[in-house]
C-alpha cells in the first residue's frame, strides 16, 4: 500500500493492447498497469494511430490548438486500457500512415516532426485535461524526448512543468532530433537577423 498516492501521466508512442511495435509497448502497458494496483492516479497519453481498433468510434473529449507556435489544431480521444485512460492525439495526417513508424522497411521522412507535435501536444493538453499538475511525467523513448526540450525553451507560461522521470534513451536517434532542432533553431535566428538588417 502506498503511502503517498501520486498523479502520474505516461506517454508513449505505443501501448501494448492498442497498437505495438516492441518492447516499449508492453512496458507502457505494465508500468501504468504496475502502479494503478499500487493505488496510484495514472494517465496515458499516446497517439491516436488510425490502425487502433475503434479509435474512430471513441469520444473526442477536446478539440483545440497547440497555445504556443505553430499552433497546430488537434483533437484528443478518449481510450481505455485495464481501466486506465488513455488520451489519444489526432492531427492532420501525422497519424493516418499505414503503420506507426515506418513502411517498406523506409521510415517515415517526417517522424521527427510526427514526434515532435506528439510531444508539444502532450504538454498542451495535460492543463486543459487535468484538474492538477501531475506529479510526475513519465516519457518513454526518442519518440517523447522532445518534450524536455520543449518544455524547458518553450513552455515556461505553462500553468505546472514536467518533472522528467525516466527517459529511455536511444542515443543515436535522440542525436538526431537534436541536431534536426538545433538547425531549426540556427535556421530562425538567421531569418530574424536578416530581417532585422532589412529594416
Amino acid at each position: 500500500m502506498v503511502t503517498k498516492t501520486l498523479s502520474i501521466v505516461f506517454v508513449a508512442s505505443e501501448v501494448d493492447g492498442l497498437i505495438k511495435s516492441g518492447g516499449l509497448a508492453d512496458v507502457a502497458k505494465a508500468l501504468p498497469k504496475s502502479l494503478k494496483e499500487q493505488g496510484h492516479n495514472v494517465q496515458i497519453v499516446m497517439p491516436a494511430y488510425k490502425t487502433i481498433a475503434g479509435r474512430d468510434d471513441a469520444e473526442i473529449i477536446l478539440t483545440t490548438q497547440l497555445e504556443h507556435w505553430p499552433h497546430t489544431a488537434y483533437q484528443v480521444r478518449s481510450l481505455s486500457i485495464d481501466g486506465i485512460s488513455v488520451f489519444a492525439i489526432e492531427s492532420g495526417d501525422y497519424f493516418e500512415r499505414a503503420e506507426m513508424y515506418a513502411e517498406n522497411n523506409q521510415a517515415y521522412a517526417d517522424n521527427g516532426e510526427r514526434f515532435a507535435f506528439f510531444s508539444a501536444a502532450t504538454l498542451d493538453l495535460l492543463p486543459k485535461l487535468l484538474n492538477k499538475k501531475p506529479d510526475i511525467i513519465h516519457v518513454n523513448d526518442w519518440h517523447t524526448a522532445h518534450s524536455l526540450f520543449i518544455e524547458k525553451n518553450a513552455m515556461r507560461k505553462m500553468s505546472f512543468t514536467i518533472k522528467p522521470e525516466v527517459c529511455y534513451p536511444f542515443i543515436m536517434q535522440c542525436l538526431k532530433v537534436f541536431f534536426i532542432t538545433m538547425k531549426l533553431l540556427v535556421c530562425l535566428n538567421l531569418s530574424l537577423i536578416l530581417f532585422q538588417k532589412r529594416r
